[in-house]
């Protein structure tokens, strides 16, 4: 039997396809936008204008929790600025060093 569903927008499949459906486990989960602000200048200590040679993504591109948005790099010293959720950068201000 053939069935089509319908995902609401803000959703994605739970299961990954081809996989017998068990009626008891959720077979997609919804999940909110949510716009988080990374203070990427005040983490690194680094001038604002100065954020783009410490980011390892750009606009548009995807990030996985935990994964790195930023690194400063010194000689015996490494700082890190991870995801704390996934999602897609939105928006690159180097005028008060942050990332949307």
């Amino acid at each position: 039997m053939k069935v089509e569903i319908t995902l609401p927008k803000n959703a994605e499949l739970a299961i990954k396809p081809p996989k017998k459906i068990n009626f008891n486990e959720p077979l997609f989960k919804t999940f909110r936008k949510k716009r988080i602000k990374l203070s990427i200048s005040k983490e690194l200590k680094i001038q604002p204008e100065k954020i783009y040679n410490y980011l390892k993504k750009l606009i548009g591109e995807n990030v996985e929790k935990g994964e790195i948005v930023a690194e400063k790099k010194g000689f015996f010293t490494k700082k890190s600025i991870k995801s704390p959720v996934k999602g897609r950068i939105l928006e690159i201000n180097h005028l008060n060093g942050t990332v949307l």
